[in-house]
């Protein structure tokens, strides 16, 4: 079973090992985001302590490609407006623009300068997930979500995230968040 811990109830120490999902990134560094700024603030704070101490956050190429093309896509929805796709579209016409090229610019610097700066590469271990404990979850899950949690159990690194998924886990891992735990985690 899972250990869920709010983030304002846990103290960081150098020997702690995290893992932050897509969507802390996106409350961190995503302005334009629709993010509850209590939120935002909860998680800013907990990456200064996490910072402060010296403890390692682990990032993979998957989160990175997360973190690229959510933030594209909301800055997609953001320059679409009221048009429709057949007007505006993702592929055809925002990549194709100087609105994304300047996006580019600043998500390069926002992964090197932020993300990849204060995190530690690591790699997926593909070989050693196991995947049928990834399909032999719940018939509601998200893919990605239960390889980032295979991954972390293979390497015990606590999870850091706001996706209500992964309070619905039943492995064994510590998730941190900012949400409201449930009863039963307690």
């Amino acid at each position: 079973m899972s250990k869920i811990i709010h983030i304002s109830s846990f103290n960081p120490n150098k020997d702690d090992k995290f893992f932050f999902d897509t969507n802390i990134w996106m409350h961190l560094f995503c302005s334009v985001g629709k993010y509850f700024e209590s939120d935002v603030n909860a998680y800013s704070s907990f990456f200064q302590k996490i910072l402060e101490v010296g403890a390692k956050i682990y990032t993979t190429s998957m989160v990175i490609s997360e973190f690229f093309n959510a933030y594209c896509k909301v800055e997609y929805h953001l320059a679409k407006g009221e048009r429709s796709t057949a007007e505006f579209d993702y592929k055809k016409d925002f990549r194709k623009s100087r609105e994304f090229d300047e996006l580019i610019g600043l998500l390069k610097n926002i992964v090197k300068k932020k993300i990849l700066k204060n995190t530690t590469k690591l790699n997926d271990s593909f070989e050693k997930i196991n995947i049928d404990a990834i399909f032999d979850e719940k018939k509601d899950f998200d893919f990605n979500d239960q390889y980032f949690i295979e991954l972390c159990k293979e390497h015990s690194i606590m999870i850091v995230t706001h996706d209500k998924d992964f309070l619905d886990t039943e492995h064994d891992i510590v998730i941190l968040t900012n949400r409201k735990i449930p009863v039963c985690s307690k």
